[in-house]
């Protein structure tokens, strides 16, 4: 005998053999009642003991999805250089605490709130009015499970604008995510989730199970307007417009790869709980992310090997990985397990294509966040209609008519491509507002002294300018192959790091009484510095 649990409602269902059968259910109910009514409780309390275990496992997936946050931490802070280390970590601490209580002042609200024409909610701001009842799983559980969704959305920018934003530009904007950008598209998109109404996408039947273009394409699509408006760190690519190796200029594969892992367990919640239902529905959901994060891992690395000449093959792999995870975020409650193994090759390759036109495009995101997470999940909202089972559909939407079962593919395909659009259109303009408002008003990009030296969460840097004799070009050109000289030629030690050498070159070089500014342009040029960056470190006078 087994327990049959529609994910839809708290409906339990005692099957033999593959069979109902009434008499036993029957016969069984007037026992669980004898026993019920002797212990002194009532049905009530039975069907509360199912509920919570519902509770019980979305509490849990919370806590899971809440661990991705030390999984970006570690790979976010793996990928930039040493100095970078400690404002990335911390900024993955920060973007948790303001979205969390932007997210209980007005963003649950506006993404769950009672619908205005569809397009934001205007009620439990403040949390006022949601309770116990408001929901199947609680009211209260309910918040903190999107709250988790909505840290996640605001994390996914902090690691593609490392290394040049300060930290309290990201701090504004992380409020303003968790208020307003992540919480109208998810109204858009989930604005249903309690109230049962319909919203500018959910009444076109739009599908996005666990958050492909609500979390993650409106992460991806803030990374790709952050990394363009404030431009790619000093020395990203050369004067020729290659990229300079390293690639992410690593501090820790390990981390790194540390970090990709504890993400793979925290999307077991992402997309496992998403069905606010525990029971076996749950297990084909998570059977299918593990099956597609797999297959994307294996694809990134024989694409990368045999059809991308090796080149940066760590990072595809990785990114690649996380690439099949956030594809199949959006449909892996109603696709068999061939669907996901197919959309995990897929979203491997299409990492795999996309890391290399934004470097092309000379788009720097430092840890590649844009071909993961904006192009993996247009991919993953395409694939609802593309893969999409209508079978499994209907047994989880059920007596629910959506575009897949009503009327096929393209019916389905027409709508999820209407998603991708209005998603790319509003959260593209609102992150360019508000970057050019912080731009404006705070700042967007850290001074070149301060991004050599490593952002800090005070901001500034203080560099000192020690007194050097005249040095000769050899000397110059020494240093600034990263050559041993004798230290009697200076005053000041030459720290080991490729940066500092460069600085302290610099430094000397413009303090020369007959410096030619020119000349130590056309050295900074041949070193591989793009020509944008000599002239704003000249502007600064020296280092």
């Amino acid at each position: 005998m087994r327990q049959q649990v529609s994910p839809n409602d708290n409906h339990v269902e005692l099957v033999i053999n593959g069979e109902s059968n009434p008499d036993m259910e029957s016969k069984t109910f007037l026992v669980l009642t004898s026993v019920i009514l002797a212990l002194g409780m009532s049905s009530t309390a039975l069907a509360q003991e199912f509920n919570a275990t519902n509770h019980l496992w979305v509490l849990i997936s919370f806590c899971l999805i809440f661990s991705m946050q030390a999984g970006f931490a570690m790979l976010e802070s793996g990928s930039v250089p040493e100095s970078n280390v400690y404002v990335v970590a911390f900024k993955n601490l920060i973007d948790w605490t303001l979205v969390s209580i932007a997210y209980f002042f007005i963003g649950f609200g506006i993404q769950f709130g009672l619908t205005s024409s569809g397009l934001f909610g205007s009620s439990f701001l403040l949390l006022n009015g949601l309770g116990y009842g408001t929901h199947a799983v609680g009211g209260w559980t309910y918040f903190m499970f999107q709250l988790a969704f909505a840290g996640t959305a605001a994390t996914i920018v902090s690691g593609a604008i490392a290394g040049r934003t300060g930290f309290f530009a990201y701090y504004v904007f992380s409020i303003l995510m968790g208020a307003l950008i992540y919480p109208v598209f998810g109204h858009w998109a989930w604005g249903n989730g309690i109230l049962s109404q319909g919203t500018l996408l959910t009444s076109m039947g739009y599908i996005d199970f666990a958050g492909s273009s609500v979390v993650h394409m409106t992460g991806g699509v803030a990374s790709l307007v952050g990394a363009i408006l404030i431009g790619p760190r000093l020395g990203r690519f050369g004067i020729d417009g290659k990229p300079r190796d390293p690639p992410s200029y690593p501090t820790s594969g390990a981390l790194v790869v540390l970090g990709t892992l504890v993400l793979w367990f925290g999307w077991f919640g992402f997309n496992g709980g998403s069905t606010l239902v525990a029971g076996d529905f749950a297990g084909r959901v998570i059977f299918n992310t593990n099956l597609a994060a797999s297959a994307a891992s294996v694809a990134a690395f024989l694409h990368a090997k045999h059809l991308q000449g090796k080149r940066y093959i760590g990072n595809k792999i990785i990114g690649g990985t996380i690439t099949g995870l956030v594809a199949i975020t959006a449909n892996s409650h109603m696709v068999a397990p061939i669907g996901a193994l197919l959309i995990g090759i897929f979203a491997g390759i299409i990492h795999n294509i996309a890391y290399e036109l934004l470097l092309k495009l000379k788009i720097d995101d430092a840890v590649g966040a844009v071909p993961v997470h904006l192009f993996g999940g247009m991919f993953g909202i395409i694939s609802v209609a593309l893969f999409g089972d209508a079978g499994i559909a209907a047994e989880f939407y059920k007596n629910v008519p959506i575009p897949l079962i009503t009327g096929g593919m393209f019916a389905q395909l027409q709508v999820q491509i209407i998603g991708v659009l209005l998603n790319l259109l509003w959260v593209g303009v609102s992150s360019f507002a508000v970057y050019s408002l912080i731009k404006k008003f705070i700042g967007l990009r850290v001074s070149p002294e301060e991004e050599m030296a490593g952002v800090t969460l005070e901001g500034g840097v203080t560099v000192k300018k020690p007194e050097f004799h005249k040095m000769t070009e050899e000397e110059l050109r020494s240093i600034a192959e990263g050559k041993a000289i004798e230290k009697k030629t200076m005053k000041v030690t030459i720290e080991e790091t490729a940066n500092e050498r460069l600085v302290a070159w610099i430094t000397s070089y413009m303090l020369m009484k007959d410096a030619k500014i020119e000349e130590c342009k056309r050295m900074l040029i041949e070193k591989g510095w793009s020509r944008d960056d000599v002239e704003r470190a000249a502007k600064k006078g020296g280092f």
